[in-house]
């Protein structure tokens, strides 16, 4: 995933996920612009955007089911997670910690 800053054209667009040629989708942005998140493969990741400047990716889960990122706080999320029965439930976390709830 690549961010640009729009206002500075002469720079190349960063890579703020770091993560090669892995499946990324549905980015969510924290409402100030500090974070975000983004589906993998291997699960939910997250990074700290300073300045157009990304930190290292973090893990939030490790399930390959999780989709649909949504911030409903400054570090507070909202997720997908679809079952090996197809069912589809909504979980809650936060970054920085490691469990989520149903």
């Amino acid at each position: 995933m690549y961010i640009l800053a729009l206002n500075d054209l002469e720079h190349a667009p960063v890579n703020v996920s770091r993560s090669g040629d892995v499946l990324q989708d549905a980015p969510a942005w924290a409402p100030d612009g500090s974070w975000l998140v983004y589906a993998t493969a291997g699960g939910l990741r997250w990074v700290s955007i300073e300045n157009l400047t990304p930190g290292a990716p973090h893990l939030f889960t490790d399930n390959g089911q999780d989709r649909a990122p949504c911030f409903i706080g400054e570090r507070e999320i909202l997720f997908q997670r679809t079952s090996g029965a197809g069912t589809d439930s909504i979980y809650q976390g936060q970054l920085g910690q490691e469990t989520q709830q149903r």
